[in-house]
């Protein structure tokens, strides 16, 4: 039995978003959600979508995410509605 040359590698499980990809969706979200002038600081958008694919990835309750990613009500908020990011994210769905 020969190997099918035109079968390609499969690609890795992306678990954090790519600088080149983060270049594309970071100017995206900053014209439809700009930052506010007043209230509380945003989370780093980039580690909120880190945190939103890997919940989606291994289904994880929002509660028992790894330290590494924002505080998970934060994150949660963040997918919910009220941002660019979670407009962004239910286009994609």
């Amino acid at each position: 039995m020969s190997e099918n040359p035109t079968q390609k590698e499969p690609l890795p499980t992306i678990w954090r978003v790519p600088d080149e990809l983060w270049e594309i969706i970071e100017p995206i979200l900053a014209k439809h959600d700009p930052p506010k002038s007043t209230g509380r600081p945003r989370i780093d958008l980039r580690a909120a979508l880190d945190a939103i694919i890997f919940r989606m990835r291994t289904g994880w309750q929002w509660n028992q995410m790894p330290k590494e990613f924002p505080d998970d009500s934060s994150v949660h908020r963040t997918s919910s509605g009220g941002s660019s990011l979670a407009s962004w994210i239910s286009d994609l769905g």
